[in-house]
């Protein structure tokens, strides 16, 4: 069985991530572009860098909600809050990047694992023996304790 994660919360939260690093590329290259008038050149260079942080914030949520199941809504929490901030510094990720981070932030806090399935379960603990025995079974094969009692 395939391990459950909260899959389109990571995907979208990734995307969202690169959204936003590219609207923060964007900022950086219109700042050095725009460098011929110093104050002006050099306030958006820095509003693309602070971008370019909130970006690389994003990835470390998406990474989270991927890693394992008790980052998730710290992952989440993470997404959403860096890309309702990419409107200062990259462009809100080209609006993208910030819809996207949105929508993937609030799947990761909402997601919760599901229950182990039926065939998940693969053995117990009789309570008579202390043997480890099939979930399944109504004897125990050791001690012969009936558990349908």
């Amino acid at each position: 069985m395939a391990e459950d994660k909260p899959t389109a919360a990571f995907a979208l939260s990734l995307v969202a991530g690169i959204f936003i690093i590219i609207g923060a590329l964007i900022y950086i290259v219109a700042g050095a572009i725009l460098s011929i008038v110093p104050i002006f050149g050099a306030a958006v260079m820095i509003y693309g860098i602070l971008g370019l942080i909130w970006g690389i914030l994003v990835l470390i949520g998406a990474y989270m909600i991927n890693s394992s199941p008790d980052k998730v809504k710290t992952g989440g929490i993470l997404v959403l809050i860096f890309s309702i901030l990419s409107i200062f510094g990259a462009a809100a990720g080209l609006i993208i990047g910030m819809i996207l981070g949105i929508v993937g932030g609030a799947l990761a806090i909402a997601w919760k694992p599901s229950k182990p399935s039926f065939y998940e379960k693969r053995d117990r603990i009789c309570p008579s023996c202390g043997r480890t025995i099939p979930f399944d079974a109504k004897i125990c094969p050791y001690c012969g304790k009936n558990f349908e009692e």
